[in-house]
């Protein structure tokens, strides 16, 4: 069976190194993780719910950057392998 593990990354709450630590940690325990992506969040649909005339939900929150994906991925990795080598 093949499971998929895909974190909501924001910065208001993940781009914390206490918690991408704590995450590669956690991740470390998994035997089944042969990749890890971090997909920063986007504010895409933005438009799309001006256009339905709903509330974006998470307006205040400004997208991530490519080098601090980067960064947290280098955070949790480092971390996992800590775990792993131990």
């Amino acid at each position: 069976m093949h499971f998929s593990f895909i974190p909501l990354f924001l910065r208001k709450y993940t781009l914390n190194e206490t918690y991408l630590e704590e995450l590669g940690i956690f991740l470390s325990k998994l035997k089944n993780i042969k990749l890890l992506d971090i997909l920063p969040y986007h504010d895409m649909a933005k438009n799309k719910y001006a256009e339905l005339n709903i509330e974006y939900p998470i307006s205040n929150i400004k997208p991530c950057t490519k080098e601090q994906a980067k960064y947290s991925k280098e955070i949790i990795i480092n971390s996992y392998k800590n775990c792993l080598n131990g």
